[in-house]
């Protein structure tokens, strides 16, 4: 097991820079911020044809600034899982979807249970990923029966379970 240590920064900004990048993944370790959701990692696959972004539960503006480039899902496009079950991820305003159409996706996730929690996921992120980018939706809004979900990156297969 690689340990992937915590980045310091003396900013008030939480960074989300590249830690032990190889030729398949790129693990990405935040700097300490005040929220523990705002201290993790994000994960990026790169499989032959798409990328996976596995995002936690990061900021929009962290994962535009740090991790998305729009000409990188050009050449392959990304796929994603929406950050923080589709709940509130930093703020959710104009320049966040304006930035988000800027990126190819070739599709998404978006998983978690409405019942579990009051404000996830929210109605206007739900939308943008499920209406507006055609993003796979596992809530309850949606499919009340969903039990699992299966996401695949170049016949590697990664099973959920939601319940």
């Amino acid at each position: 097991m690689h340990e992937i240590p915590a980045t310091s920064s003396t900013s008030s900004l939480i960074e989300l820079p590249p830690v032990a990048p190889s030729s398949v993944y790129t693990m990405y370790r935040s700097s300490d911020g005040y929220a523990r959701n705002q201290s993790g990692i994000v994960m990026k696959v790169n499989g032959r044809a798409k990328i996976a972004i596995l995002t936690g539960d990061y900021h929009y503006g962290q994962l535009l600034k740090g991790v998305m480039d729009p000409h990188e899902s050009r050449l392959k496009p990304y796929e994603l899982v929406v950050p923080h079950h589709g709940g509130s991820a930093g703020s959710w305003e104009k320049k966040i979807t304006t930035g988000l159409k800027a990126i190819d996706f070739s599709g998404g996730v978006l998983s978690t249970s409405s019942k579990r929690c009051k404000n996830v996921p929210r109605e206007d992120v739900h939308h943008f990923f499920v209406k507006k980018l055609g993003f796979a939706c596992f809530c309850s809004l949606c499919k009340p029966s969903v039990t699992g979900y299966d996401v695949s990156l170049d016949g590697l297969s990664v099973w959920g379970r939601i319940t």
